[in-house]
């Protein structure tokens, strides 16, 4: 029973690494928060629909959004944002064409100032 938790937090504890990682060569502070959040209890992990970001005033289009868990489909999402989530469902891949992994959070060049965490 061990083993199968440890395999299933081998993928997020890899992913922590490389957003530490990219937070010291890139200098930027904005990947060790990400980092942080998403290294929370299963149970307290970050969950966000897409009415969630359609609601929220500072979210506009062009506005970059990285959520450090998971996105969920409930809702459209009428803003042109660019989102980049640790994981989401497949109803959000069928609304939203622009999303991304962390993966690519850590290797896109990225504005840093249209940058939002939101948990």
């Amino acid at each position: 029973m061990t083993m199968k938790k440890d395999v299933m937090n081998f993928e997020k504890k890899s992913m922590i690494d490389l957003l530490n990682q990219t937070s010291k060569t890139k200098k930027k502070e904005i990947y060790s928060r990400v980092a942080d959040i998403l290294n929370t209890a299963k149970r307290r992990a970050v969950k966000v629909n897409l009415v969630k970001l359609e609601k929220l005033d500072l979210v506009k289009d062009g506005t970059i959004v990285v959520v450090p868990g998971k996105l969920l489909g409930t809702g459209i999402l009428n803003k042109k944002i660019v989102i980049y989530a640790y994981s989401f469902s497949s109803s959000v891949k069928e609304k939203v064409k622009n999303i991304k992994s962390l993966k690519d959070f850590c290797k896109d060049t990225i504005d840093y100032k249209k940058t939002m965490i939101v948990k």
